[in-house]
């Protein structure tokens, strides 16, 4: 059995998902680059995704900074883990080792070995033994562009060895939903896919599906400063625009050594122009749905206003 699956991201920002899932067996999503980059579009669609009960994955887009993008990757998707494959794709010049410290990093954590998605050619610049050993191998090469779903034999054999394929990218311009975008035929099962997904069954710290930016109300006025240590600022400010921290001496000591730094990015957004923020918002900054209208309080609908001019 093969699975058909699109691919997309803020590429395809306003492409029909319905469509897009109707047309194709799953749907694998981008959802951060780098360590500073979230893809605004990865929310909803992963909704549009668990509605339709299709398999599907998200990806990190890699630049090369092993554990530090992992955990950024990890940190803004932690509620997918556990239903959808991660995968982390490789284009740019990076070194064997810091893949190998990202996929290591995030099984460490959640038990999953991530999928290793690159090209053909790249394979064995990017994939040393280790993480041909325990990494799904989803390969990219095209040696033709069909605009429809391919019964083509997977052409690139000989690049593969020593790796656990997963899944041939042959196109990047697949039409569907109107719009050409790229697609790839998987080689497993739908229950094959809930497989790498559930990993080795080792739980991540918080509770799937719920996600750290948007933290429910503490009804506890106890909270330690210790428990702020290894939480992201976008959580932290949250909370504190919640009230779950108090105010003035009270604030200080519950964030403790997290004080300065979620002040002064509650100080940024409260000083900062429109234009500012919209820039910022496109770039990630401050997550998306409930967490961002939360930290941007009454600028919001400005800023939301400003953010889709300039995506039109």
């Amino acid at each position: 059995m093969t699975l058909r699956i699109p691919d997309i991201s803020n590429w395809q920002r306003g492409i029909d998902i319905n469509k897009v899932l109707k047309g194709s067996d799953g749907l694998i999503v981008k959802a951060t680059e780098g360590t500073n980059f979230i893809d605004t579009t990865c929310e909803p669609w992963v909704k549009a995704i668990r509605k339709s009960k299709k398999p599907y994955g998200f990806y990190h887009f890699f630049r090369g900074a092993g554990v530090a993008e992992a955990k950024f990757f990890y940190q803004q998707t932690k509620g997918y883990f556990g239903e959808g494959v991660p995968i982390l794709d490789v284009e740019v010049y990076c070194s064997k080792e810091e893949v190998e410290k990202f996929v290591k990093w995030i099984h460490a954590k959640t038990g999953v070995w991530c999928w290793v998605y690159t090209s053909a050619s790249f394979i064995n610049t990017y994939m040393n033994d280790f993480v041909k050993k325990h990494c799904g191998l989803w390969c990219a090469g095209y040696p033709s562009t069909p605009t429809k779903w391919t019964k083509q034999k997977f052409p690139y054999s000989a690049y593969t060895k020593g790796c656990k394929l997963v899944g041939w990218q042959f196109t990047d311009c697949l039409t569907l939903a109107n719009k050409a975008i790229d697609a790839s035929i998987f080689y497993i099962t739908v229950e094959e896919w809930a497989k790498y997904a559930a990993g080795d069954n080792k739980k991540s710290e918080e509770p799937a599906k719920k996600q750290e930016t948007t933290p429910k109300k503490d009804s506890s006025a106890d909270k330690k400063a210790t428990d702020v240590g290894n939480k992201s600022v976008i959580y932290l400010a949250v909370a504190t625009l919640q009230g779950q921290y108090g105010v003035g001496e009270e604030r200080k000591k519950k964030l403790g050594s997290r004080y300065d730094e979620v002040q002064k990015f509650i100080n940024h957004i409260s000083r900062c122009s429109v234009n500012t923020l919209a820039k910022e918002v496109i770039q990630g900054k401050y997550g998306n749905g409930n967490t961002r209208e939360i930290l941007l309080g009454d600028k919001y609908d400005a800023v939301q206003k400003k953010v889709n001019e300039m995506l039109s």
